[in-house]
């Protein structure tokens, strides 16, 4: 049954392989357990993502024995005063304040962005608000942009007639044997 299905592009001693390995008792085995491991993974995704105040105490946690840098004095009286806010915004019906912001400020780099960029030089360079020096994205010239598009167009497409040649040569043996067509 599964012959009848074999993807075109598969040849038929990889197909095999395959069929033999899909068959051995230690992959099955395997197969099982990633099965059960994605099955865990997506019900963990159905649970709320951690606040930033949770993150800031996750990320900060200290491993006993190991030595660290000096100051850690800062980082606890910070972890302190988010969570005693959080606390008084329980119990109260007032508006409620992001803890995360209150003790360290709006201003906090963004990652994968590098170590000068934040959220709010983001929104300027996004709304067009940007001062000289401080932009987030770098400007391509036009005719730079252009060539590199034109070089990428024309990489896929050779790649794509290769790939359309090497399928119709292969059809074309399968229908009629005879015929020695290369690609």
């Amino acid at each position: 049954m599964r012959w009848k299905n074999r993807p075109i592009d598969v040849s038929t001693e990889h197909f095999k392989w395959l069929l033999k390995k899909w068959d051995d008792p230690k992959d099955k085995d395997r197969a099982k357990v990633n099965a059960l491991n994605r099955a865990k993974k997506n019900a963990n995704e159905d649970k709320k993502k951690p606040t930033r105040v949770e993150m800031f105490k996750a990320t900060r946690k200290r491993v006993i024995g190991r030595v660290y840098k000096p100051p850690i004095e800062d980082t606890q009286n910070k972890i302190v005063q988010m969570e005693t806010l959080q606390s008084q915004q329980c119990g109260e019906n007032v508006e409620t304040v992001d803890p995360f912001v209150a003790v360290l400020g709006n201003e906090h780099r963004v990652r994968l962005y590098g170590r000068r960029v934040t959220s709010s030089s983001i929104r300027k360079t996004s709304s067009g608000n940007e001062s000289e020096g401080n932009s987030a994205f770098v400007n391509v010239p036009d005719g730079l942009l252009q060539k590199l598009t034109a070089q990428v167009t024309e990489q896929v497409t050779v790649v794509l007639v290769d790939k359309f040649s090497l399928t119709m040569a292969y059809h074309l043996k399968q229908i009629s044997p005879q015929y020695n067509v290369d690609p």
